[in-house]
């Protein structure tokens, strides 16, 4: 019955400071809230009839880029747009080059690895007999580490499209190089 009206209380200065969200806290934001953006672009590609996967690495690339950028969580949602711009039409459309003449493709499955998250390349989408439980197999496990390291040599085309299991091997690359 007595006591400041809450007018008044709105009407009180009130500093609040805060810590920036680390690379981790990023990576929950992405994954673990009911309505996580991981679990969103799942619902979207799900419509399209379309797998959706990020690996660990993924998940940490885009979380770095986020926090490199300082932009915390909000910038999430900005930075996973930008890099998915391209798969969510070439998705429902079934080609990769707008105004294309070529055949529509199937792409089943769209996968954002650690070069994907990181904006090297394109995410990788899927087409054929190439499936996201394949690379796991192939890679040999679940691994985190072994996953990426198996997607990075995963042989796609200028708009991230992969048709068939080609592995390039970065050793010889590397020895090319030198």
């Amino acid at each position: 019955s007595f006591g400041l009206i809450p007018e008044i209380i709105g009407r009180f200065p009130l500093v609040v400071s805060t810590t920036a969200l680390d690379k981790g806290q990023l990576c929950q934001v992405l994954t673990e809230p009911k309505n996580a953006l991981v679990r969103q672009y799942n619902y979207l590609f799900a419509m399209a009839g379309c797998d959706f996967h990020v690996t660990d690495g993924g998940l940490r690339a885009v979380a770095g880029k986020a926090y490199e950028k300082n932009t915390g969580a909000r910038g999430l949602r900005s930075i996973l747009e930008k890099l998915l711009l391209n798969a969510m039409f070439a998705v429902p459309s079934g080609t990769t080059e707008p105004n294309s003449s070529k055949s529509p493709i199937k792409i089943h499955a769209v996968v954002v690895d650690e070069l994907a998250g990181a904006g090297v390349r394109p995410p990788l989408l899927l087409t054929g007999d190439v499936t996201y439980q394949s690379l796991v197999e192939l890679a040999g496990s679940e691994d985190a580490e072994s996953l990426d390291a198996l997607l990075a040599r995963v042989a796609a085309d200028d708009n991230g499209v992969v048709s068939s299991l080609d592995l390039v091997d970065t050793h010889q690359d590397e020895q090319l190089a030198m």
